[in-house]
């Protein structure tokens, strides 16, 4: 039950930081807002990586790699949490 909270934070973590850089992407913030999101990206980065590390420290590398790997390819997003240019990839 611990590991399976543990990775769906890790989860959660990695959803925000994709939906994030996916905006990042397209021209549609400000250049003020862009310099924020490079900062939140950064914050929402070392947070994943550290829950990454949770999971490694208590049930091995491997099981954090594994954990990570699975993430990333489940990790689909809905076409209308993409900026306009990018939903056609969806």
């Amino acid at each position: 039950m611990l590991f399976t909270e543990m990775e769906g934070e890790a989860a959660g973590l990695y959803y925000c930081l994709k939906i994030t850089r996916l905006w990042m992407q397209v021209g549609y913030v400000s250049e003020a807002r862009l310099k924020e999101m490079v900062g939140e990206e950064q914050v929402v980065e070392g947070l994943y990586r550290a829950s990454l590390a949770a999971i490694g420290t208590a049930f091995g590398m491997g099981q954090a790699e594994a954990s990570r790997i699975r993430i990333e390819a489940e990790c689909v997003l809905a076409p209308d949490e993409c900026p306009p240019s990018q939903q056609w990839l969806f």
